[in-house]
């Protein structure tokens, strides 16, 4: 049976997005309608790192490569993902420029190279992020099909175990899945009876 560990109460607005650190299960970053993007380690009281926006934050990734380091992502409002060093958190890494709206959703691969984006622009993006690239621009597939409405939800987007296929859900009530390599759509599942997060 699973027990609630602890309630955090930090932010002022609604929560939109969570994520796990990628090897350590103490720490998780959060994003708020608040402005804030904060990083949080069970075994502290309070969160560790407080970054903040001029505006609502919507979606987080983060990629932890060991005891206090790491790469937070962060989707926004003003169509870009933002990317900070948690060790100099004052100095952005670089920006992720390509979504014509706001960015719903990030994940990052299973090998953490890649970042998944869904945005209210219609489309899904894949964007290298290793630290050493040399792809001029990071924005390496873009993938077309799963659709978002005049409600704006934050609809949800996620890999594959092994990276092979990726998944959105839709606000045309579809569950849609690609193929990675070939950008194919390889399913498109009905069933549901409203938008798909």
């Amino acid at each position: 049976k699973s027990r609630r560990i602890k309630k955090i109460t930090e932010h002022s607005g609604v929560v939109n997005g969570v994520a796990a650190g990628t090897k350590s299960s103490n720490v998780f970053a959060t994003v708020s309608d608040d402005g804030f993007c904060k990083l949080f380690d069970l075994r502290a009281r309070g969160s560790v790192v407080n970054l903040p926006f001029e505006f609502p934050l919507l979606s987080v990734a983060f990629k932890d490569v060991g005891e206090g380091e790491g790469t937070l992502f962060i989707g926004a409002i003003d169509n870009a993902i933002h990317s900070f060093d948690i060790r100099k958190i004052d100095q952005e890494l670089f920006n992720l420029v390509g979504h014509g709206d706001s960015v719903t959703s990030l994940r990052l691969d299973p090998f953490g190279s890649y970042l998944l984006s869904n945005s209210m622009d219609h489309t899904l993006s894949v964007w290298d992020t290793r630290p050493f690239t040399t792809t001029a621009q990071r924005r390496v597939k873009v993938f077309h099909g799963a659709r978002h409405n005049f409600e704006k939800y934050l609809i949800k987007s996620n890999w594959a175990p092994d990276g092979s296929m990726i998944t959105s859900g839709s606000a045309d009530r579809m569950v849609y899945v690609w193929n990675t390599t070939s950008r194919a759509v390889r399913y498109k599942l009905p069933g549901h009876k409203g938008v798909v997060l």
